[in-house]
């Protein structure tokens, strides 16, 4: 298993299995790209970059159950972009320790803390700023 990210389950892999990923377990030197990599690439199909130079911390737990993916936590103020289209899943994030953005179909939202907003993924979609997050997905 690539270093950072950690898996628990349950020995039946029951519905209450999760996945967590922190980016404190990596090397400082190479946080940057395993946030990258295995959150943003593999795991959510989502670019990253960080909103403020060096600024580098993710701690979630992702958990999926059939036909819904949920990924609760802590990161850095971040840009989120999704560009590629595999799905039309809904995807809906709670913000819920900052205010974030959500823009889509030409249109930007702004939710303080608190509030949610629903995108689909089937089309690009950016959402800049999340730090203490609730996300909820159809997988």
């Amino acid at each position: 298993m690539p270093m950072g990210v950690s898996a628990v389950s349950a020995p039946d892999r029951s519905p209450s299995a999760f996945v967590r990923f922190c980016t404190s377990d990596c090397a400082p030197r190479e946080r940057l790209e395993a946030w990258r990599e295995i959150y943003g690439r593999t795991l959510l199909k989502l670019d990253i970059e960080p909103i403020e130079a060096g600024a580098c911390h993710t701690n979630v737990r992702m958990r999926k159950v059939p036909g819904l993916g949920m990924i609760t936590g802590s990161r850095s103020a971040t840009f989120y972009r999704r560009s590629r289209i595999d799905n039309d899943d809904l995807v809906m994030s709670f913000g819920l320790g900052g205010g974030f953005e959500a823009m889509q179909f030409g249109r930007t939202e702004t939710m303080r803390p608190g509030e949610a907003v629903v995108v689909t993924a089937g089309v690009p979609f950016d959402v800049p700023g999340t730090t203490n997050l609730l996300k909820v997905e159809h997988v």
